[in-house]
Formats: C-alpha cells, structure tokens, sequence
C-alpha cells in the first residue's frame, strides 16, 4: 500500500503499467479480493483516497476518449491523421466494436456528443463533394485542373472518375456528382 501511494506521489496517476509487474500484480489482487467480497470496508476506503483504479480498462477508455476530445477542440475536426497512430488506433477500435455491437450505448452517446466520425472514408468523400460544389459555384463548371492549387481536389476529381471505370462508385454518388454538373470524361472539354 506504502509503495502504490509513493508510486503515484512519483507519477501522478494511479494507473500502474506493465513495467511495475510486482506493483501491477498487487493492485490487480485488491481488484480482484473486491470483486469477490474480500476486502475491510477501511482497506476499500484507504484505497479509494489513493485513486485506486478499480478498473483499469475503463479509465484507459475514459483517458483515450479525454484525448480524442481534446484533439478535436484543438484540430477543430474528429479526423485523426496517420500522424497520431495510437489515437487513430483507438478511434478505430470503437467503429469496428460498434459494428461489431460490442461498444455499449453510453459509449456510444459519448463519442456521438463529441462528433465522433464512425465512417471517415464517407466525411472524406462529403467534404470533397462541398469543396467540389464550392468550386462549381466559382469558376461556373466542374473542370477542376489537375494542377488545381488545392491540388488534392484535382486528384480526388480523377479519382471519382477512375472509380466509375471500374464499377467501384456508388449511384448515389454518381448521381450527386451529375447533380453538379461532373465532368466524367474530362479529354472532351
């Protein structure tokens, strides 16, 4: 107990890591002595003035959703790049534990009340679609240069075509894009 109290003086969290295996080892014993009705109300109580993590996984949650949030005010959009792999990671472990119906409803509305994105690859495509939109309303067609100074629209534009060659476009996208005047074969104009 003396040495969990000075561990968290010296880190200032109670989460105790893999690299502490005899610490580590003591605290999963008082979870698992509380779970089966084998610890004093006092050593309870002792152990909750420390900030006993009672579990573990839980808190991990709650500290990667803390993060996730934090990078959303800061970044303004729940995007995360390549450049943060372990909390693109993380984000991606909730869409594939929601569609596998693993991640509880109070999660969900959590991640839900911080604009959490489930299907990226669609906010993607419906971003581009209003930069493209935007574009069309400017220059008055949907001939985007190749060589556009936004040079990601000119090749998401020839992505889109790509993929109809291949079958690999939805209808409704297709239909979306002719809606704003697509240019699908761009040799012609």
């Amino acid at each position: 107990y003396k040495e969990y109290k000075q561990y968290i003086k010296e880190n200032g969290n109670a989460l105790v890591p893999k690299s502490h295996s005899k610490l580590r080892a003591w605290g999963d014993k008082q979870r698992q002595k509380n779970k089966n009705g084998q610890l004093s109300v006092e050593l309870i109580k002792l152990l909750d003035a420390t900030g006993f993590i009672w579990d573990p996984n839980e808190q991990s949650w709650q500290d990667k959703y803390e993060e996730y949030k934090q990078y959303i005010k800061e970044n303004g959009n729940a995007l995360v790049p390549k450049s943060h792999p372990k909390l693109r990671g993380w984000g991606n472990r909730q869409r594939q534990e929601n569609k596998n119906g693993k991640l509880s409803v109070e999660r969900i509305k959590l991640l839900d009340s911080i604009g959490f994105i489930w299907d990226p690859d669609e906010k993607i495509w419906q971003d581009k679609y209003n930069e493209l939109k935007q574009y069309v309303e400017e220059n008055g067609n949907a001939l985007v240069p190749p060589r556009h100074p936004t040079n990601a629209l000119g090749k998401w534009v020839a992505r889109q075509r790509q993929k109809r060659k291949e079958g690999k476009l939805s209808e409704e996208r297709i239909r979306l894009l002719d809606d704003i005047g697509f240019v699908w074969d761009a040799s012609n104009k």
